[in-house]
């Protein structure tokens, strides 16, 4: 009994001793566990830092290496490929006489110009200075905006003799005995620009070189209100030296406060450059700096900026779509060139760019990055030009408008104290969407470019996400996904005569459907006894025949049955993704003009938040059996990211999407349910998933098929979809600054839509809110986002 006894307690202090090893145990693991995850932290910091190296140390190689082959070729004489040789592709002034597309844009920058002389009397008490930036990417005719404003003013001078207001045209140089003579000879002054290295030790007098030059613009003028229009005014930010930076930038600015200027005029100015950093300055110079000069008074003046300038409705999509007269006899790149940027259009003639060209405006696409793929900009730059990136940082919106070809779309100035924001969209642009999509194939290479494969982009896309670079939410990267899913496999289709041959731009209908349902036979077909089973339930329903068969309204103007289906008869053309803001229904989808602009040009569409059955539109065309030429018709596709999908689900989405296009009034096109993230190989009845056959159909009448992204997946989309792990707010919806910018997109031309009396009133009540909004800061917040909807309106 004893020896139970004494058992018993050992045993019992055996296992308070067990229970204390496994609390101790416990807390090891927890400790070894916080230890994982900081080595898992310390690796993935350590991993950038060798991504970091990495990148610089490729950088410092090819620095190297050119540095080697400039030495060598300059002891031969001659001057080698350098990668920044092309950064501009032509002359500032080249085709400056060349008539604008539209006047809207004019319109539009002379009412804000006039706006600047309201300073003078009441606005001094809010703004900084009498001066706004005019902000755009390269290539969009910034400067031949400018010039079409001082022609404009010159021309009112003239015809009524009481305009007292005058533009000065002027460009900024480093030195001006630089300016080729051509280029001079377009600008009315050279303003020449002192930096930090030419006056180390008086820097006094840079800014009495500066000041001196403006007075002496000043007195050339005649009227009293004196506008100075200032180009590539970047130049005025740039130094070696921190107390430098952008002095004479101020010392522009201080100008413009002075009390008494030459003459007595009154003096605005338009500053104009591809750098966001132009309206980046907030602050004024500190006292102690030389940017302003003590013998003269200046009007004490608020602390606002006023609002950039960036409405240019320069590019292609904004002219005159309604005529196609002039497109028999071109090639499809030549149609296609029109739509795009104003300087690629001019720059040949219709011709695609020359060697050097090509060579320049890839290295801005690439932001003149030597490592681009490890850089995520650069990465972005080229997946932006054909699938629109946005919630972007603002310091990534800059790079790729300063350096690249994004484009200003949307600006805020932060109501309180901190950064603006900024929304970029890559306008379509044949040329640079047929170069991103070269550079999407493994298989091409032009000089020092080389192309990679799809799922390179892909995967880069999803590290960005996932690294919060970019802010999507799933929804969005359901639809990017879905949008490169069905441009890679036309990409597959596409041959290339040449390295440079900028087409094609079509593909075979009937190609690119039988390429998206070719995995569906052996992944996604259903069985005799599945489908026995499903058609039980849905074979009664009103909508079986429709969806299911060929008992939908067949139309004449379709395709004759014994013609052959190829890219010259039925073809779809997809080179890049644009969003639509405007608020526009599925019928204009339907619009003829709409269709033939957007397939000429290669573009397809992220449909309007606003349009709820479908998220992308791709047009499609085919020969007209009741007149000479082409019909065009409409694909439709509704995305939906969903892990799984069931065929009755699927039926019912279908059925939905089919009267959606039926009330809409369209009489043909293809409607597609593309389901790009399913987990498991959901089955489906034949008849409703894709096949080559009905591309045909869908030239006669509307017909819906499902979509399904295979298991195997060459281009990585469904991991894009399942792995990006974004915690963004998604694609911004931004809306235009003025309300007929949008319509542009429809084929219509926005002068003529001005002419009507309901577009005038449109017109009047936006440019009074434009007026509300300008002074935004000083009203309460439910004040200012009653004045934001009615300017979405």
């Amino acid at each position: 009994d004893i020896r139970k006894e004494v058992d018993s307690t050992k045993k019992d202090e055996l296992i308070d001793e067990l229970s204390v090893y496994k609390r101790e145990k416990d807390n090891m693991l927890e400790a070894l566990d916080g230890l994982q995850k900081e080595k898992i932290s310390l690796l993935g910091d350590l991993s950038v830092q060798k991504k970091s190296k990495e990148v610089l140390d490729v950088e410092l190689s090819e620095l190297k290496e050119e540095k080697n082959a400039l030495v060598e070729e300059s002891s031969r004489g001659n001057k080698p490929f350098r990668f920044t040789d092309f950064a501009r592709i032509t002359d500032i002034n080249f085709r400056l006489n060349e008539p604008l597309r539209t006047f809207l844009d004019l319109d539009l920058l002379r009412e804000r110009v006039l706006d600047l002389f309201e300073w003078f009397n009441t606005e001094n008490q809010q703004y900084v200075a009498p001066y706004f930036v005019a902000v755009q990417s390269s290539g969009m005719g910034k400067t031949r905006l400018l010039k079409a404003l001082r022609d404009d003013f010159q021309n009112r001078t003239k015809d009524t003799g009481n305009f007292d207001f005058e533009c000065r045209l002027v460009l900024c140089a480093r030195k001006a005995g630089d300016v080729k003579a051509h280029v001079r000879a377009d600008f009315d002054h050279i303003l020449e620009i002192p930096i930090y290295e030419d006056h180390t030790e008086d820097p006094d007098e840079a800014r009495t070189k500066l000041t001196g030059q403006l007075d002496k613009i000043l007195q050339e003028c005649d009227q009293t209100n004196v506008v100075l229009l200032i180009d590539e005014a970047q130049a005025l930010i740039k130094s070696n030296e921190q107390t430098w930076e952008a002095a004479m930038f101020r010392v522009v600015r201080w100008y413009l406060r002075r009390k008494d200027h030459v003459g007595k005029k009154q003096v605005a100015a338009v500053l104009t450059g591809t750098t966001s950093s132009l309206f980046e300055w907030y602050k004024d110079s500190p006292s102690s700096t030389f940017t302003r000069d003590s013998n003269f008074e200046y009007v004490v003046s608020g602390k606002n900026l006023y609002p950039p300038f960036f409405q240019f409705c320069t590019i292609g999509i904004f002219a005159d779509r309604t005529d196609d007269s002039d497109e028999k006899g071109k090639g499809e790149f030549e149609i296609a060139l029109p739509y795009g940027r104003p300087l690629f259009a001019l720059l040949n003639k219709g011709a695609p760019p020359t060697e050097d060209q090509t060579s320049g405006i890839l290295t801005r696409m690439l932001l003149s990055k030597r490592a681009w793929e490890l850089n995520d900009a650069s990465c972005l730059s080229i997946i932006g030009s054909r699938f629109q990136i946005k919630g972007l940082p603002f310091e990534y919106t800059s790079d790729l408008i300063a350096r690249g070809y994004g484009c200003l779309f949307e600006f805020r100035n932060p109501l309180e104290e901190g950064r603006p924001s900024a929304s970029l969209v890559f306008y379509p642009d044949p040329v640079v969407s047929w170069l991103a999509m070269a550079l999407f194939r493994e298989d091409w290479r032009f000089k020092q470019f080389q192309g990679r494969s799809p799922s390179f982009w892909t995967n880069r896309l999803r590290e960005t996400v996932s690294n919060q670079v970019c802010s999507m939410n799933k929804g969005d990267i359901g639809e990017v996904g879905a949008a490169m899913y069905l441009t890679f496999t036309a990409d597959s289709l596409r041959v290339f005569e040449e390295e440079r041959a900028f087409s094609p731009f079509r593909v075979s209908f009937e190609s690119w459907c039988e390429a998206l349902g070719a995995q569906h036979k052996t992944d996604h077909e259903m069985d005799e006894v599945a489908l026995e089973k499903f058609a039980v339930d849905i074979s009664k329903s009103e909508q079986w025949e429709k969806v299911m068969s060929m008992a939908g309204e067949t139309q004449q103007c379709c395709l004759d049955p014994s013609t052959n289906l190829n890219e010259d008869s039925a073809s779809i053309s997809v080179m890049q993704f644009f969003r639509l803001y405007a608020n526009v229904t599925t019928s204009l989808v339907g619009n003829q003009d709409f269709l033939r602009a957007r397939f000429n040009s290669g573009v397809a569409l992220y449909m309007a938040p606003q349009c709820r059955d479908f998220d992308l539109a791709i047009p499609f065309r085919y020969p007209s059996n009741v007149r000479e030429g082409y019909d065009f018709g409409a694909i439709l596709v509704s995305v939906k990211s969903s892990k799984e999908f069931a065929a009755a689900a699927a039926f019912k989405e279908c059925a939905k999407m089919y009267e959606a296009m039926e009330s809409s009034g369209l009489k043909n096109g293809l409607g597609i349910l593309l389901l790009p993230a399913l987990k498991r190989r959901s089955k489906y009845p034949s008849e409703l998933l894709l096949k080559k056959e009905d591309a045909r159909e869908a030239t006669r009448r509307i017909i819906v098929r499902v979509v399904v992204v295979p298991a195997a997946d060459p281009f990585a989309i469904k991991r894009l979809i399942l792995e990006s792990t974004s915690v963004g707010e998604g694609l911004a919806r931004a809306t235009a600054f003025h309300p007929i910018a949008d319509l542009g997109l429809s084929g219509l031309d926005p002068d003529y839509l001005c002419q009507s009396d309901s577009n005038k009133k449109v017109l009047d009540q936006s440019k009074k809110i434009r007026g509300e909004l300008r002074h935004a800061r000083k009203y309460p917040e439910d004040k200012l986002n009653v004045c934001l909807e009615d300017r979405n309106q």
